[in-house]
């Protein structure tokens, strides 16, 4: 997978769920991409609606899917994965690079 993503010219992927109605997609489809993302050198966005799929796993399970902090109190919270392009702007504003849509249902 990881060279198709560089063949395809992907600069970052947007990972979510489908809505109305809800439907996740298997979170070891998520794992997949996201490490050949990884791979690939590819940043990775996870939307927020993938929260409900993470909930119930352990931190080690999350491991590349999550972003935890250590708050002031000792205490750890997490946020699903969220990176941007680095200079993939154009001078509006605008992301450079290929749009696809890969839809996967479970």
């Amino acid at each position: 997978m990881t060279n198709k993503l560089q063949e395809a010219g992907i600069s970052w992927l947007i990972l979510g769920s489908q809505t109305k109605p809800y439907r996740p997609p298997r979170i070891e489809w998520v794992k997949e991409i996201v490490e050949a993302c990884d791979k690939a050198g590819i940043p990775v966005f996870l939307k927020d609606n993938l929260e409900p799929l993470l909930r119930g796993h352990t931190l080690l399970e999350l491991e590349g899917l999550i972003k935890t902090t250590k708050g002031q109190d000792g205490r750890y919270t997490w946020r699903v994965r969220q990176e941007l392009p680095k200079g993939g702007e154009d001078a509006r504003g605008n992301l450079k690079g290929n749009s696809q849509r890969i839809r996967l249902y479970s």
